[in-house]
């Protein structure tokens, strides 16, 4: 009877080990990757909510509006600052503060976001000169710390007047 052992020599076992260490280390570079590509999307998902949040606010306040307050406002170009007075009779600003859009309700400022967006740019358009309707174009660029950005833009109306 011939009793051989099979056995694994020492240059196969070092070769399975040295094969199984790749795969593991592709495998775990396979997980990172994607764990950094999911935090991005949810990123760049929260920057374009929160960017059409804000808007959707803007154009709510403008709605509230009566009558535009032309010698206090700078608009057409960023930075710019809407003024107008409400049907409650307010005094009513939205402005670009460094990187962020604030309201103002008779002096009283507020960050209309939180600090994940920051504002590149806010541009406010009259459209018309029409005494009777006063028509603004608001149009914001959006971006987040992965250097995503995002513009939006929408018209609004006095709905008081």
């Amino acid at each position: 009877m011939n009793n051989q052992l099979k056995a694994f020599t020492l240059i196969e076992t070092l070769l399975y080990v040295v094969v199984f260490s790749i795969i593991i280390v592709v495998i775990m570079n396979v997980g990172l990757f994607l764990s950094t590509s999911s935090g991005q999307t949810s990123e760049r998902s929260l920057l374009i909510s929160e960017g059409s949040l804000v808007m959707n606010k803007i154009i709510k306040t403008v709605e509230t509006g009566a009558t535009y307050n032309s010698g206090s406002s700078s608009i057409g170009s960023s930075p710019s600052t809407l003024v107008f007075t409400d049907n409650d009779a307010d005094t009513i600003s939205l402005r670009m503060n460094t990187d962020k859009i604030q309201k103002g309700v008779n002096g009283v400022f507020s960050d209309l976001h939180s600090t994940d967006l920051t504002v590149d740019s806010f541009v406010a358009e009259r459209l018309n000169t029409n005494i009777s309707e006063e028509i603004f174009r608001i149009s914001i660029d959006f971006s987040n710390v992965y250097g995503d950005t995002f513009s939006i833009t929408s018209s609004a109306n006095f709905l008081y007047d």
